[in-house]
């Protein structure tokens, strides 16, 4: 949608429709835009209802909104884990398999950009144990500095493999249909637009400017 109205929020929920099907019910926050669409679908569904068949047809398909409770924005957290959860599932869908190994335990996703261990599962709860030889209640001031240097080390791996593996797994691609040559965009630059300074510099380092003149 291009934006909160209830005009955009009904043509996305025509689309919904057409996609996915007819919805028994919907749950919302109480937002203007969802309390003007919910007033124009009921004014919908009654205008319809005349014919016998329509009206056993809107009885068993009929669409129902149902609010969360005003200034409780809390009881909308079922519906936001899911959705989160549905985010995850699709940021954590591979790009790359690094080497290869198809069964390689290393593998490019979206979420990398997020966190470089992501995790879409759950965790077993384990409880401490502070009689184990291994429990670590507090880490040390070296034992901090170290964790720190493989995290910094961790960013580096991970750039070096999205550019050597993915980028060039992106290229070879592609590699048919620029048999012609170079693309180049012969748009015109205009005031205001951004950008890439090219300097005797790898291309990661060139400096972003703006079109003054």
């Amino acid at each position: 949608m291009q934006d909160m109205s209830a005009e955009e929020l009904l043509l996305g929920f025509r689309r919904f429709i057409a996609r996915w099907g007819n919805p028994k019910q919907i749950i919302s926050d109480n937002g203007s835009q969802f309390n003007l669409a919910s007033n124009a679908l009921e004014e919908a569904w009654n205008g319809v209802t005349v014919d016998s068949d329509v009206q056993t047809y809107m009885a068993n398909e009929g669409v129902q909104w149902q609010f969360i409770v005003e200034l409780a924005p809390w009881m909308g957290g079922f519906y936001e884990r899911l959705i989160a959860e549905s985010e995850a599932i699709v940021n954590s869908r591979p790009l790359l398999y690094v080497g290869d190994d198809i069964n390689s335990d290393i593998i490019i996703t979206p979420a990398h950009f997020l966190t470089l261990n992501p995790k879409t599962g759950f965790p077993d709860h384990q409880k401490d144990d502070s009689t184990d030889p291994i429990y670590l209640p507090q880490l040390s001031s070296a034992k901090t500095l170290l964790l720190t240097w493989k995290k910094g080390q961790k960013h580096l791996n991970f750039w070096k493999t999205w550019r050597d593996e993915y980028l060039l797994s992106l290229r070879e691609r592609t590699a048919n249909k620029l048999r012609s040559g170079r693309i180049q965009c012969n748009t015109p630059a205009k005031v205001g637009d951004k950008v890439l300074i090219k300097d005797n510099l790898t291309r990661g380092s060139w400096k972003i400017g703006a079109y003054v003149n």
